[in-house]
């Protein structure tokens, strides 16, 4: 039996190769950003209490930190929908998101 929509298309070698080759880069990219948080963290758990780190003399690195504010869409949509509603606007852009399984079968 067929389970794939009929807008499915048989990827060729070349196109399946670019797959494995946005697959790597998303796992390259998952990787490298676990390094840098971890080489931060340990950065700053080294500097303690300090907020200027020096290397021979020279100023390297000035920790800054912040605390982000984070707006609670959803409630602002719950108490205020009306308004919500009037700011609502589609983007600009489509978004695209690859689903890629590890056995290769969605």
């Amino acid at each position: 039996m067929n389970d794939f929509p009929d807008d499915a298309v048989e990827l060729d070698e070349t196109a399946y190769d670019l797959l494995l080759g946005y697959r790597d880069a998303v796992d390259a990219i998952a990787y490298w950003q676990e390094a840098k948080v971890k080489a931060r963290d340990q950065l700053v758990a080294t500097m303690g209490e300090a907020l200027i780190g020096r290397y021979n003399g020279r100023r390297v690195v000035k920790v800054i930190l912040t605390r982000p504010h984070r707006f609670d869409q959803t409630g602002f949509a719950a108490d205020h929908p009306g308004l919500y509603q009037a700011y609502i606007r589609p983007a600009d852009a489509d978004v695209v998101r690859l689903s890629m399984p590890r056995d290769g079968q969605l």
